[in-house]
């Protein structure tokens, strides 16, 4: 690992050093500064812990729904039609 001066991490990150100095003492910054910082320190798979996984969305779950949905009444109505026939 290689130790880089607020000044470097500041250039490389296009932000002023006292953000720098503010993010380490954890007095916190601007999102748009830490996502710029993080970039700049190349941890951007860094950012993709910070969002869980949610899973499907809920238009997705919908479509899953209905999908299982028909696959019943299609069963429903074959089994019928096979009564039906004498099946």
């Amino acid at each position: 690992c290689r130790l880089l001066s607020f000044r470097r991490i500041a250039k490389l990150a296009n932000v002023n050093q006292n953000s720098i100095s503010s993010l380490e003492r954890g007095e916190g910054s601007s999102l748009a500064t830490l996502i710029r910082v993080v970039r700049a320190l190349g941890l951007s798979d860094w950012l993709d812990t910070l969002a869980p996984d949610l899973g499907p969305g809920p238009m997705a779950l919908l479509r899953e729904q209905q999908a299982r949905e028909a696959t019943q009444v299609k069963r429903v109505r074959s089994r019928q039609v096979s009564a039906r026939d004498g099946g």
